[in-house]
Formats: C-alpha cells, sequence, structure tokens
C-alpha cells in the first residue's frame, strides 16, 4: 500500500482548485466573430450562394449559379450573423465559425446541396469556408471577383446583367473561369486545399462577457471553490506548524 505524506494531498487539492478556478473564469467570456472594420456589428458570411440568397456549388454554372451571393436565410447580398463556437482541445482552444443558429460549420458549399458534383472533387461541402488564424482574425478562403460594367457576354439568352462570382482567393484571378457560361472550375480540387489559401480577412474574434443568471451561477461557483481553496491554505500552514513538532512525520495510509 502506498504511503502519501499528509501535504501532498492538501497541495494536489489545492492545485485541483485553482485549475477549476480558471476553467470557470474562462467561462464568464464567450468569442464572437465580428466585421472587420466596425467591431459594433457581428460578422456576416454563409455558404456559396446566389444574389437571391440560393445556396449554389462553387462549380454552379449559369446566371442564377455562382453569382456572389451566399445561401442564406436572411440576406443573399452579405450573408447571416456568424457565430464562433470555441472548443478546448489538448492543444488548446481551437474557434470555428458556424451558422448564426450554432448547427453546423459554414463550409464552401452547402452539404444540404445534391446534384451531379455530390461527392466528387469539385465538391467543398466539407472544406470550411472560413479559418480563424492565430493572429485573431477569420479568413475566407474565397474572393469576389469579376468586371463590374463589363457584360459577360450580353448575347447569352441567360444574361441580363454583369455578375461577380466567388473564386477562390489564393488562386490567380480567373484562372478557370469561363465567361460565356458563367462556370468556375477551380485550379484546386477539396484535396489541395492549404491554410494559406485562406488569404482575405473578412472579421476579427472579440470575447465579450455573459451578462445575467448564466454569469450568476459561475460567480457562485467561484466563490465556493475560493472559500476551499482557502480552507486548504490553512490546513497547509498548520500542517507546516506541525512539521515542527512532535507529528512531523504523519502520513496517511
Amino acid at each position: 500500500m502506498s504511503i502519501f505524506p499528509t501535504n501532498n494531498l492538501v497541495k494536489l487539492a489545492i492545485g485541483a482548485g485553482h485549475a477549476r478556478r480558471v476553467a470557470l473564469a474562462d467561462q464568464l467570456y464567450f468569442p464572437v466573430s465580428v466585421d472587420l472594420f466596425n467591431p459594433a456589428l457581428p460578422m456576416m458570411g454563409g455558404y456559396v450562394g446566389n444574389r437571391s440568397g440560393q445556396s449554389q456549388r462553387l462549380v454552379s454554372p449559369g446566371a442564377g449559379g455562382n453569382t456572389g451571393g451566399f445561401g442564406a436565410d436572411f440576406d443573399g447580398l452579405s450573408g447571416d450573423p456568424v457565430a464562433v463556437v470555441q472548443t478546448m482541445t489538448s492543444d488548446g482552444p481551437i474557434f470555428t465559425v458556424k451558422r448564426y443558429d450554432g448547427r453546423g460549420d459554414i463550409t464552401v458549399d452547402d452539404p444540404r446541396i445534391n446534384d451531379a458534383t455530390s461527392g466528387t472533387v469539385n465538391d467543398f461541402s466539407t472544406v470550411p469556408r472560413y479559418l480563424i488564424k492565430a493572429d485573431g482574425y477569420v479568413y475566407d478562403l474565397l474572393e469576389l471577383r469579376g468586371v463590374d460594367g463589363a457584360p459577360l457576354d450580353p448575347n447569352h439568352p441567360n444574361f441580363d446583367s454583369e455578375y461577380k462570382h466567388w473564386e477562390i482567393s489564393g488562386a490567380a484571378p480567373l484562372a478557370g473561369y469561363d465567361n460565356t457560361t458563367n462556370t468556375y472550375t477551380p485550379p484546386f480540387n477539396n484535396t489541395q486545399i492549404t491554410k494559406a489559401m485562406y488569404a482575405r480577412r473578412v472579421g476579427q474574434i472579440s470575447f465579450r462577457d455573459k451578462q445575467g443568471a448564466s454569469s450568476g451561477a459561475i460567480q457562485e461557483q467561484l466563490t465556493r471553490i475560493q472559500s476551499t481553496l482557502d480552507s486548504m491554505s490553512r490546513l497547509m500552514r498548520s500542517l507546516h506548524d506541525e512539521a515542527k513538532g512532535p507529528f512531523a512525520n504523519m502520513v496517511i495510509r
């Protein structure tokens, strides 16, 4: 049977108490993604879509395909507000960008689309659209490209005005784009995407403090832990004082 000095058990309790206090203090704040140029506003975003708010593949052709909009519930031109979720891992916290309702990561293609490109190298429904890097900024894999004021093909029946479209920001502009059909074929497939391709800043992470009942509950737990730590500290001082007397070799079996 192992023998442990009494003060070692107290040190273990104090260490566990401090770890719990740090974890609770971290819960007093939550991450949000804010607009890059106006931190008072939330960051907007979403899946690749058209300007009617309908989700489209990055490779969707035609006037109703990838025409520089977002697959969004509320605003096809600027997207919906996005949410940021913090996940603790062995390597530290990881932040991911999710839909405004917290359900599912925002990917390049809407995973609910089922068409001929599903499961192919041009299906980007498993590739995150946004990446939060170590500098605290949110980067978009895509960039809006096209030529304003120049109709792509005025004789084509599907075109009644000029269109911009989403392209991979790390690729050369207009590489893989066919302006006669408004079709973008990315020069990189879904297995070749790297962190370096996330090149366009669109937002940044901000930490806000919790309010109301949730904050009160955490504060109450912090108070209890602090009371326990005070008791353990007093016990530790008592053991140190006893170590100067006849009970210097007291152990727990």
